[in-house]
């Protein structure tokens, strides 16, 4: 991975643009990412629950609340 970034930051310094660096918190957060579903994980999280939401381009907040909202009853 260093020899890529140096190699990426060899370039961008002749653009004089700010070099890239490597985060292993943020390389674990994409891998736990890569993983997630879009389906309430149930079990023991259950009484409690995750607001999952998606929605098109434009889906607005208040739209994602409404659906949570609407969920209370099942």
């Amino acid at each position: 991975v260093q020899a890529y970034l140096d190699a990426h930051n060899n370039i961008r310094d002749t653009h004089n643009v700010a070099p890239l660096a490597w985060s292993n918190s943020l390389a674990y957060a994409q891998t736990w990412a890569n993983r997630c579903v879009m389906q309430h994980s149930g079990g023991s999280l259950r009484p409690s629950s995750e607001n999952l939401a998606w929605g098109p381009p434009g889906f607005k907040p208040i739209n994602a609340v409404s659906l949570w909202n609407s969920e209370k009853s099942k």
